[in-house]
């Protein structure tokens, strides 16, 4: 499973009805177990940025990205 699969099920199956917002380090932590690394996640999440699937959040413990009105 690639990085970018990965992030579309953890949004659609899990974080759509919870506001759809997750910070990354979060994010990179669940994909861990997956053997997904860091980078490979970071750079899912900026490519889902510029195809309109994500937007940064801003949250107290850092930065986050939810999912769009597209998504």
């Amino acid at each position: 499973m690639n990085a970018r699969s990965a992030l579309f099920d953890v949004y659609g199956d899990h974080l759509r009805d919870r506001d759809g917002v997750a910070p990354v380090a979060a994010l990179v932590q669940l994909m861990a177990p997956l053997g997904i690394a860091a980078p490979a996640v970071r750079t899912a999440i900026s490519r889902m940025v510029r195809q309109d699937w994500l937007e940064p959040v801003r949250l107290r413990s850092g930065a986050a990205y939810r999912l769009t009105p597209k998504a």
